[in-house]
């Protein structure tokens, strides 16, 4: 069985882009166009760190859980079980009002990320998709 691992951290030095913020969804879609699965949702705000670490692996299917970093940072790592088959990794992120950043990647890929830090009243609602390059196999 293959493993695989979704990282979920900033990927500046910088903290003012953060890897989520405001919201972050990932999901696995299977390649059939059939299904698709939650691999994380992480909600942040104020410039807080979120690192997430997702192991992905085959098996019977259980959502996780929200990872919430809004009030403190957050570390934590866990794992998810879909099943066998292929997948692209998507995410969107979500932006409540100001400024936003979002990013993480699939095992050793290049990171998906996208920010607009510089815009004081940004866009409400889903603001960002990473590009659709990152294929796994469970």
């Amino acid at each position: 069985m293959a493993t695989n691992t979704v990282s979920i951290a900033a990927i500046s030095s910088d903290p003012n882009y953060p890897s989520v913020d405001n919201e972050l969804y990932v999901v696995a879609i299977a390649t059939d166009g059939h299904i698709s699965y939650q691999l994380a949702h992480v909600q942040s705000g104020s410039y807080n760190a979120t690192n997430v670490a997702i192991n992905i692996s085959a098996g019977t299917y259980s959502e996780p859980a929200l990872v919430n970093s809004l009030s403190s940072a957050v570390t934590t790592s866990y794992s998810v079980q879909i099943p066998a088959g292929t997948y692209v990794v998507l995410g969107v992120g979500v932006n409540w009002g100001g400024p936003w950043s979002f990013s993480y990647k699939v095992n050793n890929n290049t990171p998906q990320a996208g920010s607009n830090q510089n815009q004081s009243n940004g866009a409400l609602g889903a603001v960002w998709q990473s590009n659709s390059n990152d294929q796994i196999t469970v």
